[in-house]
């Protein structure tokens, strides 16, 4: 056996001992120093302790990549995941002008359909339904540099605690990734995270997106 698998083996002997080491509250050296006898027994020869020290410090890193997987499967495990189909973006400038004109938009728009702002030091992104598309590129007027029309939103929302989750969007980008699926915007709104699409990617993104959130229920189960 290796000494990285006797390693391995001999600390999950110990729960409490591998629970330190995840968290990185154990000593490599005193570890490896209790745990010598047992992991020369299991490789059937004589170990350096060098060589258990660092067997020790690349399992630590396994453990804590395991920890935070499996914190992101939890968030994702709670997820639920919607579709909206017939969404334009509008791309315009920045600014105290544009602020006054955002304000305007979500005054005139219609409130039946969310009306998602991201307001950037250059650019400012407006997402809304299609019929309130040309209505809001009035409004911005020249300040308007692009205008999409037919795309769809995919929208993931998450438990709260995924505001202090490290890797759960980065899950979800690489799944759609996985599906060579563009985003044409993305934007996270606490909860929310909505992913802006070309129309005939939306569905493929759902069933990413669902299929995400069923894969992680089924490695916590």
């Amino acid at each position: 056996m290796s000494i990285s698998k006797a390693t391995k083996k001999v600390v999950s002997r110990y729960p409490f001992i591998r629970e330190s080491l995840r968290d990185g509250l154990v000593n490599y050296r005193a570890l490896a120093r209790k745990i010598l006898k047992e992991v020369s027994e299991e490789c059937d020869r004589e170990i350096n302790l060098e060589a258990i020290v660092t067997a020790a410090r690349r399992y630590r890193k396994e453990l804590s990549r395991e920890s935070r997987e499996n914190r992101i499967d939890e968030i994702l495990a709670k997820a639920k995941v919607s579709m909206r189909g017939n969404v334009g973006v509008v791309t315009a400038g920045s600014g105290w002008r544009i602020s006054e004109k955002v304000r305007k938009i979500a005054e005139k728009v219609s409130d039946a359909d969310p009306l998602q702002i991201v307001q950037g030091r250059r650019l400012t992104t407006v997402v809304a339904d299609h019929e309130d598309i040309d209505k809001v590129a009035e409004i911005l007027g020249e300040e308007v540099e692009v205008v999409e029309r037919g795309l769809s939103s995919v929208t993931v929302i998450s438990p709260k605690e995924i505001a202090h989750v490290p890797g759960v969007i980065a899950r979800m980008t690489q799944r759609l990734l996985g599906e060579s699926i563009n985003i044409v915007e993305m934007m996270s709104c606490y909860k929310d995270t909505i992913f802006i699409l070309e129309r005939e990617n939306a569905i493929i993104a759902l069933r990413a997106m669902e299929e995400l959130i069923e894969n992680s229920e089924g490695r916590l189960s």
